[in-house]
């Protein structure tokens, strides 16, 4: 039977061939060109494949390449991953053929490619640093934009090596790859020219920094030049003008496009020229025009000036340009493009806007821009029904008034603007139409109401509504007018009448909308939006309580203890309190936002209370919190080094700009006062233009190193240079970084940023005058002179004052009315009492350091409290004297117009009261207004002012506020020292004082920490009361401006024109094919705060209660501050140290130091005296540091004050090491340590390293070295071991002893292991019934000897649909109260419940997980799950949150068997959505809001599908409100289809079809609602649009149109899309069928999962696609494999999908049978399940006849699938550790960056490269999945010899995808919440910090989700000299 079958299909396959060598390619492209009319893609494969196969039979070269870049396109379209393998096929043909031209064709294929895709991740590439001396690897995703850069020119190379013979060919004969175009025939239609340009083209697509580039021109910008210069030789030589002048036009116009200027080699070619710029683009053009004069191709010349002209806005200079060209060549085939250019000059242009309106009689402003057009006519119109919308010839009837406006015609033909006036008529609604004198089809007609309304509303005090009808003219009340309030939908709400002073108060209701007020014949008003807002009014609660909590500091290292101090109080108003005797909680939460401990606390006398938490000592790294009654502090735990030294800038004092050279001064110096000598200043300079509030890309312009002094001191020299791209942009200025990299002696590198910024002048000045300057005392002056760093600048300049025009700043004569001098940034006293009041402006001027002047103007108002009337013409006059008032300090404000006869209204609110409000009759007057403070004001008013005049509204406001009396305590030091010794036991002492100078009765918080902490991270703390006042916000709401704008286009028939056609590859061909779901970003989702696992940890801080003074606080002998080593070590495969001498560690000096707590002393209780003293005493950490002290004092009425210090703890003699944060076991290490010499006096002597056993004080070994210091010197020392697996962790004690000083310091130091616990991962995918054996060769390190402690671990799961049922959604009501989630939660929960409660083995399998206490391994989410084969824990990853509402939602499946719950569930969503369904039938998202088409389609789609998919009718009041919502959705089709009947009747023809009108055909289709008979056409018309869009719709909506078409009978049309659908689909063995082309969408709950579900019902409906359905299927089941489904909607749709189609999944056992050594394990076997139906089974083994074995055998009895995976646990030496990895590959290298040419450069790190101490090396990881996977985890491990740079932990974004990064000491984790296909590279960076040889470390990767999913990385050495 099977030889029988082979037989059929060889015969078949013989017949087919015959038949393809048969046809002609005409023929067979024509079948192309049908496939894809159809979107079959699988089938364009298949031909384009016979058509390269009978090309390469045939020798025919054009047919191959068409037919195979087709292939490339369309198997790209289909998935994406190909186009590499379709890239490396080009590679291999390019490398193979023996034809020279089809070689230079494929080269130029290939830059074409490699261009485009740098192009496409141009954002990403231009983000790395280029690697050089390195190969490129074979996945171009991991290269960097140099290597593509290379790539692409030596591709172009290839292509354009043999010139003679392009130049020789015909691209005829390449015919069909070539499509000919006209253009080409000036080139003889040859190859030369057409891969010139090609190759042009992908130099250009990476030259994407070109208009960045500064005068140095970049590699490709050289390249592109010489190209150009080739080519235009080469046609010179050949005498071929045409194509001479046309390449010539082009290689103007790309320099001409912001590239650069004109080169001189081009210019050369031309011939001789006068003295013209070279950069001049016109000119070039010009000399062209003039040589080529004879040619009629110079019109295209002519055109390009032509154009240059338009851009320029000279349309005369163009017109001439275009005229002159028509006469010299009326014959050239493309003159019609200067004629079409000529008519757009001279068309008409005409734009009028206006209001819609006005008050009788008002001067209406027409605004007009028009351009080539005489005037224009206003015609008025009577307003009748419909009138907007009738043709002009019945309007006539109708006109009222017209009037004629002539315009002047611009003699440049450039759009003028003009303004007119136009007369209102009397009271009425008209219709306005405006005619050109140029006749045009589209005039308008709108609406134009003539009223005297201006009608303003404002909310009020008590939920009321003010309505104030004005007179539009003259602001006057109209009283008694009628005004009516309607709701959204246009109907009357309610009427109400004004008052006599035409306002009306009422309760305010949500159905308002809109309003309109009339009286008597002035009825046209038209109706105004209103909205309800709230009345503005701010109250502090008096009874909220606050805490002010305070720690010892904001920085931690994990297993320290955190100090807190709380104080409780309470406000009101001016006064607050303490909270006394009151007990608290206060909460330590981590970085995933999870409760770590709580402790209770009581407050004092003073509110406060103390406390102290222990950080976890492995934990997630990142802000932490203290939480307190709501209140919370933020905290940072890392796990950081702290630094030992500083390097600061000195600030920019002088004047400075663009072109100058400056230096920029920095000191490094040791925290402890050292200062470090004679070092490198490593330095770059980047530069970034800034304009337009962008800051722009960064350019690195220099760099260098200089030295520091004996003082420490370093200038950097740095010329402001400009970039010549950008230096014409007005308002650019430059940022200039300067980055400075010092290492000291010992090793230790620090880095600090300047900044400069410089512009076009070197100063900013900004003189500070009061708008409105009351002259009766002296007026206040300042001018503020800075650098453009915002730097104050010493300068000394002069003033002028003018006597200035209103509301302009130009004097009224030149001679000033006053002069005077001015020191800069000095505040001036001026009298100016003697002037007139009134309008000035003043002139200042001051010179920079070069006699550079700068000059800045201010306009100010003079005027007098004597004045009567405002010294201006202005409509309100404001000025408030005082506004913070009290019993003795009365409010004064001055208010006044000067206008006259006008109305104010005036409103005085306090609180939630109206306390006045009257009317002001005020004609060109001031009133002053006094206002005593008055108890019943409260905490102070709001006035405010109104006026209407001419139809504008003028407002003003006044907030008088009550004064806040002093609250600041006075601190003041009566005893400080700021220069301490280390260990130093010292008392200090200070005094408090009230805000009146009286002693203080207060407490008081006194803290000290190391100021280098600050380096690392700095966050202030907040100790000041903000005395929050009641305040009101309210204002009269102005109506929108009522704009009718009228546009005008003349239709003008372009003549026909020919474009510039050259000859091109054809390799766009497949565009119908491309049919994506959504766009791809990456597939990725970023959360909030989260945290990772450590591998050192850290001794805490010793505890105590109340005041702490940690220097005498006991601890464990020998544990001091720092890290400690890592339990991974396995001490039964530890190396012994040899044995040795038994010494014993000697007792410590007095001048060993071991006490380096960062937090020297935390007393947060201390007491004042009598006096208002404080005095305390403290023993110092022995640290040499500076120290920050902070003091923190409060009395019980919430006085408060703080006082800072800083304090010096060094020595005369010191040294300072620098200590590694671990060493691992086989490193040659180093400890190298600086000494200082402050003695005054030559030192000399010996330095001893001593290293020892913490536990037994046993010495493990001793160096010494000797030293000899002048005086103030400081130099380094080293010494070198081998670090052993003996102990894990060492002491080390290291002492400078010169006889007459000494200093040393013993800490201790972690010993990691050399070898690594590995886990190494085999997924096992099986389908069908049968074995299958799987290879276990690569695990345990490919069964390298030195991997023991060797565990295997087997996990079976024989049916994992199971897990998608544990997937269901059950959700809780909705806390957001709208229709869509309202909708949702309905449909989830009852299609859920339905899935269910319709198969009865679900229920028995479920009561059996909950029998044997299914939370245990059934509930548990997959992050919880298997946490002993993972690399990182839980509980130390991001993910915890993520974790717990997995596993919340898989317990609350049970709700779902509940249908009383259920049911009642569904009755309060019927309810709400009952609630929010508008009359119409339209549901709002939330109540109040207009209803929606969008959303009410969605919930009809919704609940037809949950009909369609249970197969029951919706219950009786869904099916009411479904029938509502059918009714609105019928008459928004038809409205639709109305609008497409106009179109039609204009002559516009509509195409396609909308998003709206496909889905109410599918809402009908899936209903069965009946098309009511006025939606019939409509409805046909729809339906006919659908077949059309089958080759460019998405699959989604491809799966939309299947079942519309199916269930409206057109069953041919719908197997077309089913055909399509069909062909689009991948298949593998594993994954089924899917869509390859859709793994990474934006939202993959919104795109993905709910695309592949429904092209799965639509396949199923349509019928005979059975096993396509089943194959998907395992698509949906690989996802759920991998990833968290959070879609509550789209995951119930899935999981119907995979149980109640087709074959039911869930009837299979799970029936799997494993051998593996001579262990057997099966899925059915009761002893050996873990969890019943799954048919999971879980066995670990350590037996060698196992954990040795080759393969393993896996045999499913059953149909279905099954998972299965192996994990191989063992230990190994890290130097032995080879990389691995499968479906998931994390690959690591590491780069040393060297600067060269000031570009950053990476070049490989091996075991071979040197490094030296200092260098900054950089960490790449490459990352590869083959699918998306959620919750992925890397652990990089670092050398001991490597600090990283960035210490903080955190998300970043990088690589295109949001990641969290948890920085360890001996690692650095980073956790991805979701990763889509393909491959990520990383990088960050690292310092070199001491020589030695060292194992890097590996790259360890895991999905957390699916932990079968693993890589690894290998390790190298790493070598420092």
């Amino acid at each position: 039977m099977k030889i029988k079958k082979v037989y059929f299909w060889v015969l078949l396959g013989l017949i087919i061939s015959s038949f393809v060598q048969a046809q002609t390619y005409d023929k067979l492209w024509k079948q192309v060109e049908q496939a894809q009319q159809k979107s079959l893609p699988q089938t364009v494969l298949k031909l384009s494949d016979a058509i390269y196969q009978k090309g390469e039979r045939e020798k025919n070269s054009g047919q191959m390449l068409k037919a195979y870049m087709l292939q490339m396109e369309c198997r790209g379209a289909l998935t994406p991953d190909s186009l590499y393998v379709g890239i490396e096929r080009l590679e291999k043909w390019a490398s193979q053929t023996n034809i020279p031209m089809d070689r230079a064709i494929l080269h130029s294929l290939l830059a074409e490619k490699y261009a485009q895709y740098a192009n496409d991740n141009q954002w990403q590439l231009r983000r790395q640093t280029s690697i050089v001396g390195e190969a490129p690897s074979a996945d171009m995703r991991e290269w960097t934009l140099n290597m593509f850069t290379d790539t692409v020119r030596s591709h172009i190379q290839a292509a354009l090596k043999d010139s003679v013979l392009l130049l020789a060919t015909s691209s005829r004969t390449y015919i069909p790859f070539v499509e000919l175009g006209e253009t080409s025939r000036f080139y003889h239609h040859d190859m030369y020219h057409l891969l010139v340009s090609r190759s042009l083209d992908a130099l250009k697509q990476i030259n994407f920094s070109d208009r960045y580039v500064s005068e140095s021109p970049s590699i490709i910008k050289q390249d592109i030049i010489e190209l150009y210069n080739r080519m235009l030789s080469t046609y010179k030589a050949s005498d071929s003008k045409e194509g001479y002048l046309l390449a010539a036009l082009d290689y103007l116009a790309w320099k001409h496009t912001g590239v650069g200027n004109l080169n001189e080699s081009y210019l050369r070619q031309i011939g001789p020229r006068a003295a013209v710029k070279p950069t001049d683009y016109e000119v070039a053009l010009n000399e062209l025009k003039e040589k080529y004069n004879s040619e009629a191709i110079c019109a295209e010349v002519y055109l390009a000036l032509a154009n240059h002209a338009i851009e320029n806005e000279q349309p005369k200079t163009a017109l001439q340009l275009c005229d002159e060209a028509i006469r010299l060549y009326p014959k050239y085939d493309r003159i019609n493009a200067l004629k079409n250019l000529r008519e757009d000059i001279l068309s008409p242009h005409l734009t009028v806007n206006t209001s819609s309106s006005a008050f009788p009689g008002e001067d209406l402003k027409l605004t007009v821009s028009h351009k080539n057009l005489n005037g224009f006519t206003v015609r008025l119109y009577r307003s009748v029904k419909g009138i907007t919308e009738m043709p002009e010839s019945k309007m006539k009837p109708y006109l009222l008034k017209e009037q004629h406006y002539t315009v002047l015609r611009p003699e440049d033909y450039r759009a003028q603007d003009t303004v007119f006036t136009w007369k209102a008529p009397e009271l009425g609604s008209y219709a306005m139409r405006i005619v050109p004198d140029t006749y045009t089809k589209n005039n308008t007609t709108c609406a134009f109401n003539i009223t005297r309304f201006k009608v303003l509303t404002c909310r009020m005090p008590q939920e009321q509504y003010q309505v104030v009808a004005l007179d539009r003219e003259t602001g006057h009340p109209i009283p008694y007018a009628k005004v009516t309030l309607y709701d959204n939908k246009e109907k009357v709400v309610d009427e109400f009448t004004t008052n006599e002073a035409g306002k009306v108060a009422f309760l305010w209701k949500p159905a308002y909308r809109y309003l309109i007020a009339a009286k008597d014949n002035d009825s046209a008003m038209t109706k105004q939006y209103i909205y309800g807002s709230n009345y503005g009014r701010y109250t502090p609660d008096a009874n909220a309580e606050h805490i002010t909590l305070l720690t010892d500091r904001s920085l931690y290292r994990p297993g320290q203890t955190v100090y807190i101090k709380g104080i409780a109080h309470t406000q009101s108003s001016d006064t607050a309190q303490v909270i006394s005797n009151k007990e608290y909680t206060v909460k330590l939460t981590d970085a995933n936002n999870q409760e770590v401990a709580q402790k209770k606390v009581r407050t004092n006398e003073f509110g406060s209370f103390t406390s102290d938490f222990a950080l976890p000592a492995a934990c997630l790294n990142g802000m932490f919190s203290l939480e307190v009654a709501g209140n919370r502090i933020n905290i940072r735990v890392e796990e950081y080094k702290r630094p030992t030294f500083n390097i600061t800038f000195e600030e920019q004092t002088a004047g400075y700009q663009l072109g100058d050279e400056i230096t920029v001064k920095g000191k490094a110096a040791a925290y402890s006062g050292v200062l470090l000598q004679n070092l490198p200043v490593k330095y770059t300079v980047k530069r970034s233009s800034y304009f337009f509030w962008t800051l722009d890309r960064e350019t690195q312009i220099a760099s260098g190193e200089v030295s520091t002094n004996d003082n420490g001191e370093f200038a950097i020299p740095v010329r402001l240079e400009e970039d010549k791209v950008t230096d014409d942009i007005n308002g650019v200025f430059y940022r200039y970084q300067i980055e400075a990299v010092v290492t000291n002696v010992s090793g230790e590198t620090q880095t600090s940023v300047q900044v400069v910024s410089a512009g076009n002048h070197s100063l900013i000045m900004q003189a500070n005058l009061e708008e409105r300057a009351l002259k009766d005392d002296s007026v206040s002056l300042r001018l503020n002179v800075q650098n453009l760093n915002g730097r104050s600048v010493e300068a000394e300049g002069t003033y002028r004052l003018f006597r200035a025009k209103e509301d302009s700043m130009t004097p009224l004569e030149d001679v000033p009315v006053v002069t005077g001098t001015f020191v800069a940034n000095q505040e001036l006293k001026v009298d100016w009492k003697h002037l007139a009041s009134g309008s000035y402006v003043l002139k200042a001027v001051v010179k920079d350091s070069l006699g550079r002047e700068v000059t800045d103007y201010a306009k100010t108002v003079l005027f007098s409290t004597s004045d009567r009337r405002p010294p201006v013409t202005t409509p309100t006059w404001l000025y408030q004297e005082n506004v913070a008032f009290d019993a003795t300090h009365p409010a004064v404000f001055y208010f006044g117009t000067s206008e006259k006869d006008t109305y104010w209204m005036m409103d005085v609110f306090s609180g939630d009261r109206l306390l006045e409000s009257k009317a002001l009759n005020l004609s060109d007057t001031i009133v002053r207004f006094d206002y005593p403070y008055k108890e019943s004001y409260g905490d102070g008013v709001l006035i405010q002012f109104c006026m209407v005049r001419n139809g504008e509204v003028y407002q003003e406001q006044v907030r008088l506020t009550k004064r806040l009396p002093d609250k600041k305590l006075t601190l003041k030091w009566e005893v400080f020292r700021d220069k301490l010794r280390p260990g130093q036991t010292e008392e200090w002492k200070l005094t408090i004082k009230t805000p009146q100078g009286q002693p203080a009765d207060a407490e008081m918080l006194a803290t000290m920490y190391d100021a280098s902490l600050d380096k690392i991270w700095k966050q202030q703390q907040d100790f000041k009361l903000i005395y929050a006042r009641t305040e009101v916000f309210v204002n009269w709401m102005i109506p929108f401006k009522d704009i009718q704008s009228f546009y005008y286009w003349w239709d003008r028939a372009n003549l026909k024109l020919s474009p510039l056609v050259y000859d091109s590859f054809v390799t766009n061909q497949s565009a119908p094919i491309f049919n994506m779901v959504g766009r791809s970003t990456g597939g990725l989702m970023i959360r909030g705060n989260a945290a990772v696992a450590q591998e050192v940890i850290s001794i805490a801080d010793a505890k105590s209660g109340g005041g702490v003074d940690l220097a005498e606080s006991k601890q464990l002998k020998g544990k001091l501050m720092g890290v400690v080593a890592s339990t991974s070590a396995d001490k039964s495969n530890s190396r012994l140290y040899e044995e040795g001498s038994e010494e014993k560690l000697s007792a410590p000096t007095a001048d060993l130091r071991t006490n380096f707590a960062e937090t020297a002393f935390f007393y947060p209780q201390l007491r004042t005296n009598e006096q208002g003293e404080v005095s305390f005493s403290f023993t110092l950490p022995e640290s040499l540091t500076r120290w920050n002290f902070r003091g923190y004092a409060h009395t019980k009425g919430m006085l408060m004050g703080t006082l800072d210090g800083e304090a010096v703890a060094s020595k005369e003699f010191m040294l300072t090491p620098n200590l590694p944060r671990f060493v691992r076991v086989g490193d040659v290490t180093s400890i190298s340590a600086s000494i200082a010499n402050m003695t005054g006096k030559p030192q000399a002597g010996t330095v001893t390293m001593v290293l020892f056993d913490p536990i037994t004080e046993k010495v493990i070994s001793t160096q010494k070295q000797k030293f000899s210091l002048t005086t103030g010197q400081t130099l380094g020392v080293n010494f070198r071991f081998t670090a052993t697996d003996k102990y894990e962790v060492m002491g080390c004690r290291l002492i400078a002893d010169s006889g007459t000083f000494s200093d040393g310091e013993q800490q201790l130091l972690p010993v990691l292991s050399n070898k690594e616990q590995l886990t190494e991962t085999l997924a096992m995918p099986l389908r069908g019934e049968g074995a299958r054996v799987f290879s276990l060769e690569n695990l345990f390190n490919r069964h390298n000897k030195t991997a023991t402690d060797r565990k295997l671990t087997v996990e079976v799961t024989g049916n994992p649909a199971w897990y998608a049922v544990q997937s269901l959604p059950s959700l809780n009501l909705p806390v957001n109260d709208d229709a869509i989630s309202w909708a949702t939660a309905y449909y989830a929960n009852t299609l859920a419940s339905h899935i269910m409660n319709s198969q009865p083995r679900i229920k028995s399998v479920f009561d059996s997980w909950k029998l044997q206490g299914g939370t245990k391994d059934t509930f548990l989410s997959n992050l919880q799950k298997n946490q002993e084969v993972k690399n990182i824990l839980l509980s130390e990853s991001p993910w915890v949150m993520e974790a717990q509402t997995e596993q919340q939602q898989q317990e609350r499946i049970a709700t779902l068997f509940d249908l009383n719950t259920i049911q009642n569930n569904n009755i309060s969503a019927l309810t709400k959505l009952s609630e929010l369904q508008n009359a119409d039938g339209a549901w709002s998202w939330y109540k109040g809001m207009n209803g929606s088409q969008y959303v009410t389609a969605y919930i009809v789609n919704v609940n037809a599908r949950l009909a369609m998919l249970t197969g029951s009718k919706p219950a009786d009041a869904m099916l009411a409100l479904q029938q509502k919502a059918f009714t609105y959705l019928h008459q928004s089709a038809l409205k639709e289809y109305t609008d497409i009947l106009k179109y039609q009747q204009r002559g516009e023809k509509p195409s396609g079809l909308s998003t709206n009108a496909l889905q109410y055909l599918y809402l009908i289709a899936i209903s069965g609602e009946e098309v009511p008979e006025a939606n019939k056409a409509a409805y046909a018309y729809y339906l006919s649009q659908v077949p059309k869009m089958l080759s460019g719709a998405s699959v989604d909506t491809k799966s939309i149109a299947v079942v519309i078409l199916d269930k409206a009978g057109r069953k041919k049309d719908a197997q077309d899309f089913v055909a399509s659908l069909k062909e689009h689909l991948t298949k593998t063995d594993e994954q089924g069928m899917f869509f390859a082309f859709n793994e990474n969408p934006y939202t993959w709950g919104g795109l993905k999962l709910p695309a592949h579900v429904h092209v799965m019902e639509a396949l199923s409906l349509v019928g005979g696609n059975e096993d396509a359905v089943e194959e998907m299927k395992l698509w949906l089941l690989a996802q759920k494999r991998t990833q968290q489904w959070t879609s509550p909607v789209a995951t119930a749709d899935a999981v119907y999908a995979l149980l109640m189609q087709g074959t039911n999944l869930l009837e299979t056992k799970g029936d799997v049978r494993v051998t593996v050594g001579n262990e057997v394990l099966e899925t059915l076997s009761p002893a050996k399940t873990t969890v019943p139906g799954l048919g999971y089974v879980k066995r670990s083994f350590t037996e060698k006849q196992v954990v040795n074995a080759r393969e393993i055998k896996v045999e499913k009895r059953d149909p279905g699938i099954a998972w299965g995976a192996v994990y191989a646990q063992y230990e190994s030496p890290l130097a032995d550790v080879e990389q691995q990895g499968a479906e998931l590959n994390v690959q690591k290298q590491m780069y040393v960056e060297r600067l060269v040419n000031n570009v950053a450069q990476l070049q490989l790190l091996t075991n071979k490269t040197p490094l030296q101490v200092g260098d900054k090396v950089v960490s790449r990881l490459s990352i590869r999945l083959d699918r998306p996977m959620d919750f992925v985890q890397l652990k990089d491990q670092r050398a001991a010899c490597f600090e990283p740079i960035d210490n903080l932990s955190g998300y970043r974004w990088g690589a295109g995808t949001g990641y969290y990064v948890d920085v360890k000491d001996a690692s650095t984790n980073f956790f991805f919440d979701r990763l889509g296909k393909g491959l990520y590279v990383l990088e960050y960076s690292y310092r070199v910090s001491r020589s030695g040889t060292y194992t890097s470390g590996l790259a360890i990767m895991q999905s957390a989700y699916a932990p079968e999913y693993a890589s690894h990385s290998g390790s190298i050495t790493v070598e420092v000299k």
